[in-house]
């Protein structure tokens, strides 16, 4: 199934070809976890404001939604480190 269309963006309207294919597009979701989004988390235990990182939710949920609908290839990512820290960088071990 090839959806048409395109998404206006700069420099030129996305996709430069006019087609996406979901057997080859994936939607990449970076860092969406609790640590940055949720109560309890590291951006809430700093004191930050979570309306700011809270605000991308909604619009990312309908996204996943729509690529999940026509059948694309989803990707989460996210940090972690062994639980003896050994691979964490020593400006985050401060923390």
């Amino acid at each position: 199934m090839v959806m048409l269309g395109t998404v206006d963006a700069e420099p030129y309207a996305w996709p430069f070809d006019g087609g996406v294919d979901p057997r080859h597009t994936a939607l990449v979701c970076i860092d969406w976890q609790g640590d940055f989004c949720g109560p309890g988390g590291y951006v809430d235990t700093m004191g930050y404001d979570l309306n700011l990182t809270r605000a991308g939710l909604e619009p990312t949920a309908k996204v996943l939604a729509a690529a999940r609908a026509a059948g694309m290839h989803v990707v989460h990512t996210r940090e972690g480190h062994q639980p003896d820290l050994s691979d964490c960088p020593a400006n985050k071990l401060w923390r």
